[in-house]
């Protein structure tokens, strides 16, 4: 009832941008279908009335900048109807929605000469920008590629607009593009609340509940099955599994649910007051296995133990503080205990796990033509890769002072706890010039973090004075702010930025920046 009282069909929606399509094919000479995918999906109705003009934007631009005319079309050996496909999908706690057509991609080469003749970047800095850097310069205020001012395009009012209407609705916008095979506009938005069958399993005495979808098989492993052996480093081991498929003996490495979750503070657990286990669950039964892919490598994810499957209502977390990009929400047991909702194959993402791949994947080519006798002795070897280094934090931050400039309260705040939680001593200033003054009373700051719009003395004057004073000039500031374009970021860097930051940024991300700015690998 909950989920009928605020989802619609994302069909409502849709339904209006093919008739708006043929409105605008009438002038130009070039053809273009919009094919409909996942109407079934409900969306929150807060979020879908306000997608129909971003949506409405992102097809004319498709249409006008990427389905090439009728003649270019035919030369390439492409239908002669261009097409634009609206897809939308639940993901997690997200609703993605692409708008992805058939053209001729974006022309990157074209969008360095943009960028330079508008003065977002300097020649150098145009040669040397990646494609995500590029894909940026898309969504600055007025820039376009347009050759010419139409009804359609090039009148200065663009891509910058629908990012903004994105980000008031808590999402994102990215894009993929692939030259002469087309873009594709990617936008994910918050799933207030979706349900999903998660499995809920026991690691550590801590209950997880991990999305069913991401996992492939669950195995309880035979005797014989799994081999251990001693890293190279020669702490802890490392886990394989073998592993038949399609007649194919495979080594899957095998790691615990509990090394990948990634906490910012000590867990303390008491393992002899944990829940007994279920009655039916033999005590030597086998750690149960989650076989899993990842960028079409298999690896297993270990838990203690399985309590059950069920259809669970996920709930997201407020905009901050920032969680982990595999924590989809949380949500409330039967016996009213609160559990993290996991996405494996997400978890599996944030992992250094191309360290063990080529190892393992040249193993197995061997192990393919290897005769049985042999191949537990390959095993062994493939075994004594070193195990991937475990997620547990060590705090030798007590020294180290930071010095947090922001205006609102609760962001500082908020920052102030990521690093209290390291172990860093933190200092606060509501704007530059109490920052100012805080630096000179206390030289034992070792770096600062700071908001670009504050009162009285901004981001950008705070780094231009201590840019200029040779007492300051020295400590790393690292900027925190709502401020995504290029310009700003570019102005930061300039001025003597060591890093820089988006709104929300994970607590993952900031941490390494003050670790890069500190020298401290």
């Amino acid at each position: 009832n909950l989920l009928e009282s605020r989802m619609v069909s994302i069909s409502l929606l849709f339904d209006r941008l093919p008739r708006l399509l043929e409105r605008i094919m009438v002038t130009k000479d070039k053809r273009a279908e919009l094919q409909l995918v996942g109407t079934e999906v409900l969306i929150d109705k807060a979020i879908s009335d306000r997608l129909y003009e971003p949506l409405l934007h992102l097809i004319r631009n498709a249409y006008d900048h990427g389905i090439e005319p009728f003649e270019v079309r035919k030369k390439l050996g492409k239908p002669e109807i261009g097409k634009i496909t609206l897809r939308a999908y639940h993901q997690g706690n997200r609703t993605t929605i692409e708008v992805k057509d058939d053209g001729r991609g974006l022309d990157w080469q074209q969008i360095r000469t943009k960028a330079i003749e508008q003065q977002i970047f300097s020649p150098n800095e145009a040669e040397s920008s990646s494609v995500s850097e590029l894909a940026e310069v898309l969504f600055e205020p007025g820039f376009s590629t347009a050759a010419k001012i139409t009804n359609l395009s090039g009148r200065g009012i663009g891509l910058d607009v629908v990012r903004t209407q994105i980000q008031e609705l808590d999402g994102s916008i990215s894009i993929r593009s692939v030259d002469g095979v087309g873009t594709n506009f990617i936008l994910q938005l918050p799933l207030k609340i979706t349900t999903a069958r998660l499995l809920i399993c026991k690691s550590q005495n801590i209950i997880y509940g991990l999305i069913t979808k991401a996992i492939s098989q669950i195995i309880l492993s035979k005797p014989g099955q799994i081999i251990k052996q001693n890293s190279l480093s020669g702490q802890g081991y490392q886990s394989f599994l073998f592993w038949q498929k399609e007649h194919r003996e495979q080594l899957v490495p095998i790691l615990a649910l509990s090394d990948l979750i990634d906490y910012q503070c000590p867990l303390y657990y008491e393992p002899n007051n944990s829940a007994p286990s279920r009655p039916n669950q033999a005590q030597n039964r086998p750690a149960p296995l989650f076989l899993l892919e990842n960028e079409g490598e298999l690896f297993c994810l270990q838990v203690d133990e399985i309590l059950s499957e069920q259809e669970l209502v996920i709930k997201t977390f407020a905009p901050s503080p920032t969680f982990p990009s595999y924590v989809q929400g949380y949500s409330v047991l039967e016996d009213g205990n609160l559990t993290l909702a996991i996405d494996p194959t997400e978890l599996l993402s944030t992992v250094e796990l191309k360290v063990l791949a080529p190892k393992i994947t040249s193993l197995q080519a061997t192990l393919s033509t290897t005769e049985p006798e042999q191949q537990e002795q390959l095993a062994l070897k493939a075994a004594s890769v070193e195990a991937l280094p475990p997620s547990t934090k060590v705090f030798a931050n007590g020294d180290l002072t930071i010095l947090v400039i922001e205006d609102s309260a609760f962001q500082r705040r908020n920052v102030v706890q990521i690093l209290s939680g390291v172990g860093y001593k933190v200092l606060q200033a509501s704007n530059g010039e109490e920052g100012m003054a805080i630096l000179e009373r206390n030289p034992e700051i070792k770096l600062t973090i700071c908001d670009i719009e504050m009162p009285l003395m901004n981001g950008f004057e705070f780094l231009d004075r201590c840019r200029l004073d040779s007492r300051l000039a020295n400590i790393p500031v690292v900027m925190l702010t709502s401020r995504s374009n290029v310009k700003h970021r570019k102005a930061a860097f300039t001025l003597g930025a060591k890093g820089y930051h988006t709104k929300p940024c994970t607590d993952r991300e900031l941490l390494k920046t003050i670790d890069k700015a500190l020298d401290r690998g």
